[in-house]
């Protein structure tokens, strides 16, 4: 099912992808760790982790933040937060996307006070800030290692 919500995923519709993002929620809510560790699903972890990444990086800010509270379901923060294999996988394809919505959103109505200050009063942004500082408590080193890698890409 995951493949096929990717393969259709609607590029520029944003009731559509916010709709497949529900869809995407109630398969999560019957998904174990084994299920996600092994056999069909195991192959498709990569494909989730890019199409998340695609969620959260969407200009429509609806699109956006549906997704960002994905990470608010039971097996997702389990999985992510909590010192989890799939941790850092997860962090590996969606740092950028989520450093960037938690810094730069367009959405932030204080948009000219200053490169690398964190968004403030902006929806989006305030979960892209929740998420990473779940990261930053739980992957600490390997979050800062990200952070210094796309710090000094800019």
């Amino acid at each position: 099912i995951i493949r096929r919500i990717a393969a259709f995923w609607p590029l520029r519709h944003g009731p559509k992808q916010v709709a497949m993002i529900n869809e995407l929620e109630d398969i999560l809510e019957h998904i174990t760790k084994e299920m996600w560790r092994e056999g069909e699903l195991a192959k498709t972890r990569k494909l989730f982790y890019k199409l998340m990444n695609h969620i959260v990086g969407s200009e429509h800010f609806q699109v956006a933040e549906r997704g960002l509270k994905l990470w608010q379901n039971r097996f997702l923060y389990d999985g992510c937060f909590n010192r989890h294999e799939f941790a850092k996988e997860i962090l590996d394809t969606t740092f950028t996307q989520l450093y960037f919505k938690s810094h730069d959103h367009w959405q932030n109505n204080d948009g000219l006070k200053g490169e690398g200050k964190e968004v403030v009063g902006c929806k989006v942004g305030d979960l892209a800030l929740k998420v990473l500082y779940g990261y930053k408590k739980s992957e600490t080193e390997y979050y800062e290692t990200l952070k210094k890698e796309y710090t000094k890409g800019r």
